[in-house]
């Protein structure tokens, strides 16, 4: 099942409703990549929820007023790229996500996506946040770690795959003969599949960054990889695809990655990552 675009901020104290002032620092705060941010429909006396006009993409925010239950958030999945555990304590969470879940291809989820990360963004960095809570991938992170990755877009074309795609090691084999692949979960949302590293007896840090590089060019890019295309790797690899039905760990189609080494004589012919 596809997960719902849409973010969990989750705080130790109650979130500030007010709709204008949401909507001024989501404008200020990402004043460097022109975004535009106003009221859409404002709250009414009681109701804590409104909707934001973030570059023409309707954002809603929605304070339940009630935190995750704690044995469901204690088992959230976390972010494999943090150095340190996330902290889970929260007592009031504001779910963000479109006024109107309906969106489709590849340029207009990426646009959604991005309005509704820019609006968590402005949330978590209040004072009282905890962590983040990102769907499409299922990923809980840190609400600092959530910031960082934000302040690193420095262009309109930037994507902050860090906080939107989920790394899930998987072991082949045991003993000395164990072999560890890499799923990439959170993608299928935008290329209409996710990613999945064959085990390889390559370290596992190598696989992630290969993986890692692929999915934040796909995200930019789309799904521009079709059956047996070669691409990336390094001036001795390249990684080839396979459509597969569904993956080891992903319930979705996935891109199944291979990385394999270059014969000497085709070395030169390969080229990285291209923009």
């Amino acid at each position: 099942m596809t997960q719902p675009l849409a973010a969990c901020v989750l705080t130790q104290s109650c979130f500030e409703t007010d709709a204008a002032l949401v909507a001024r620092k989501v404008g200020e705060r990402f004043a460097h990549l022109g975004v535009k941010s106003e009221v859409r429909i404002a709250q009414t006396s009681g109701a804590a929820r409104y909707a934001l006009d973030v570059d023409g993409v309707a954002v809603m925010v929605i304070y339940t007023g009630k935190p995750i239950a704690e044995d469901i958030v204690t088992n959230l999945a976390q972010n494999l790229l943090e150095s340190e555990a996330t902290p889970t304590a929260h007592r009031d969470q504001a779910v963000v996500t479109l006024l109107h879940d309906d969106v489709e291809g590849h340029e207009a989820t990426l646009r959604a996506a991005s309005a509704i990360l820019k609006v968590a963004c402005v949330l978590a960095e209040t004072d009282a946040a905890t962590a983040v809570y990102w769907l499409p991938s299922e990923m809980l992170m840190s609400a600092t770690f959530f910031a960082q990755v934000m302040e690193e877009m420095r262009d309109a074309e930037d994507v902050p795959s860090g906080v939107m795609i989920r790394f899930v090691p998987y072991a082949d084999g045991g003993g000395f003969e164990q072999r560890q692949g890499v799923t990439v979960l959170g993608l299928d949302r935008f290329i209409g599949r996710d990613i999945e590293f064959v085990p390889s007896a390559l370290p596992l840090n190598r696989v992630i960054k290969s993986a890692f590089e692929m999915s934040d060019w796909l995200l930019r890019k789309g799904p521009v990889l079709e059956d047996g295309d070669t691409c990336g790797g390094s001036a001795t690899e390249i990684i080839r695809i396979r459509h597969k039905d569904r993956g080891r760990i992903s319930p979705h189609p996935v891109l199944e990655s291979t990385i394999e080494t270059l014969d000497p004589s085709e070395m030169m012919k390969q080229a990285p990552w291209s923009n």
